[in-house]
């Protein structure tokens, strides 16, 4: 009886870990995330606030996470980017940054793919396995 209870223990405490270290991975990788966007915001010319008092950091809970929001603030639309988890703060910009930040994300993810691309073992060896004998009836190009 004794075994079963300490081999439950084991098991619970076992599964608690591995739940815990896939926990701490996910949080890393958000965060990660998250200071990449933040630094791309800023270099589109978004402007970052601190959530420096409480009435700030409540509001700021408010608002969708990470995520670009468009609020209208008179006669303009403002894109605001709220992060009440890791930097605490508020991005806000004009369409003219929303638009400099769209184009610098489309940017990142193509240099992202180059670099994953250029990082395979061999990016050629799908054309230099091809047996286009095997494929062989292709229209006229």
């Amino acid at each position: 009886m004794q075994f079963m209870q300490i081999s439950s223990l084991l098991e619970t405490t076992v599964i608690s870990a591995v739940l815990g270290i896939a926990l701490t991975a996910c949080v890393s990788t958000q965060q990660t995330e998250a200071i990449d966007n933040e630094r791309l915001l800023a270099a589109a010319g978004f402007q970052m606030k601190l959530a420096d008092t409480v009435a700030k950091l409540d509001h700021l809970k408010t608002l969708p996470q990470r995520k670009l929001v468009p609020h209208q603030k008179g006669s303009e639309v403002f894109y605001v980017y709220a992060d009440a988890t890791y930097c605490k703060c508020l991005y806000g910009g004009p369409e003219k940054a929303y638009s400099r930040y769209q184009q610098m994300a489309v940017n990142k993810s193509i240099e992202e793919m180059a670099v994953s691309y250029q990082q395979a073992d061999n990016p050629m060896q799908a054309v230099d396995t091809m047996d286009w004998n095997l494929w062989h009836d292709w229209g006229p190009w």
